[in-house]
């Protein structure tokens, strides 16, 4: 962390004494040297506050504004999980048939197969085409991106086979 004691520990601060001059309003640049300007008082007021106790509000704020910044990221990842399966959903059927147009029949029974085994055991077991579940969009957006790794090495395994194929096939 670039500013001193930024994983909380606050044992490496150096100590700070004396007065400090803030300037509200006055924006960045606004004062002479010892001031620093802050936003937030009424424009052009200079107080002098103690730098000790000027620092540790600046330490609180910074602490307050990580925390804040990790739940902005925990929010957001949450939110991409719930993105990719409504990306699911939203393509069209046309878009849907041309991603799994060069899938052999084989690889696409396989992926069925996989939904088919997760599925199974949900609940008692008995699902069927009309039957109703109920899961978290965690656990469906897992289960998609388990589909999408199952299918991609599948498909990569029946490209390299092809390939393998036509080299044989070109040698004799």
């Amino acid at each position: 962390s670039a500013l001193p004691g930024g994983e909380g520990g606050q044992a490496d601060v150096p100590k700070v004494t004396g007065k400090i001059k803030v300037k509200y309003g006055g924006g960045a640049g606004g004062g002479s040297g010892g001031e620093a300007a802050a936003d937030g008082g009424p424009p052009g007021l200079e107080v002098e506050v103690e730098a000790e106790a000027y620092m540790s509000e600046l330490r609180s704020e910074v602490t307050r504004l990580r925390s804040e910044l990790d739940r902005t990221r925990s929010s957001a990842d949450e939110k991409a999980r719930k993105d990719m399966l409504a990306y699911i959903r939203s393509l069209p059927e046309q878009q849907m048939r041309g991603l799994t147009s060069t899938i052999t029949p084989d690889v696409l029974t396989a992926m069925r197969s996989l939904v088919d085994t997760v599925l199974a055991g949900v609940g008692s077991g008995e699902i069927g085409p009309d039957t109703v579940t109920e899961q978290s969009g965690t656990a469906m957006a897992q289960l998609c991106m388990w589909q999408l790794v199952v299918g991609y090495n599948l498909r990569e395994l029946e490209v390299r086979d092809e390939m393998e194929k036509r080299v044989k096939g070109g040698e004799e």
